[in-house]
C-alpha cells in the first residue's frame, strides 16, 4: 500500500510540473535579459529618437563640422547621453535594493530609501 501510495504521489508531482512547464512555454514570453531596462523612460526613449533623427539629418547634409545641423545634432546627442547616466544611477539602487532584499536585510533597503528622499 505504501508503495502505491508513493508512486501514485511521485506520477501526480510529475504530471503537474509537466503541466506547469508545458503552460509557462506556451504563455509566458521570453526576453533577452539585458533588454529590460526599468531606468527608460518616456523622456529618454523621446531624446533617443530625435537623437537618431538629427543625426540622419547631419548625414544627409553631408556631415557637417560647424553650423547650424551640426550644433542641433551634438547638443541633442549630448542631452541624450546625459540622461543614461541618471538612469543608470537609478538602476544601481534599484539592483542593490533587489539584492538587499533577497539576502532580507531590510535595515539596508531603508538606508537607501532614506538616501533617496
Amino acid at each position: 500500500m505504501y508503495i502505491n501510495s508513493v508512486f501514485y504521489i511521485n506520477n501526480t508531482y510529475t504530471q503537474l510540473v509537466s503541466a506547469l512547464q508545458s503552460a509557462a512555454s506556451q504563455t509566458v514570453v521570453k526576453v533577452p535579459i539585458h533588454s529590460l531596462k526599468p531606468f527608460w523612460n518616456e523622456e529618454i526613449d523621446r531624446l533617443k529618437q530625435e537623437a537618431i533623427m538629427w543625426h540622419d539629418i547631419w548625414l544627409a547634409a553631408g556631415k557637417p563640422h560647424s553650423g547650424t545641423i551640426h550644433h542641433i545634432k551634438c547638443s541633442i546627442k549630448l542631452k541624450y547621453k546625459l540622461g543614461e547616466p541618471y538612469s543608470s544611477f537609478e538602476n544601481n539602487h534599484d539592483d542593490a535594493i533587489n539584492t538587499h532584499f533577497f539576502e532580507q536585510k531590510s535595515h539596508k533597503i531603508l538606508e537607501i530609501v532614506e538616501c533617496q528622499i
